[in-house]
């Protein structure tokens, strides 16, 4: 039986996108501290974008 990974919570996905936007470290290095996918950091970039515009 396979185990599913934690989610992130919002605040760790505010944190991801703050470090993305406003950080000094590039996309492969936020998946490697936090141990996600590129693909997933700009989901999460693109979901908090979508949000903070609506």
């Amino acid at each position: 039986m396979r185990i599913k990974k934690p989610r992130k919570t919002p605040e760790q996905k505010q944190e991801i996108y703050d470090v993305y936007t406003y950080g000094d470290m590039t996309v492969l290095e936020i998946s490697k501290t936090y141990k996600i996918s590129t693909a997933t950091i700009y989901k999460f970039v693109r979901e908090l974008e979508n949000a903070k515009n609506e």
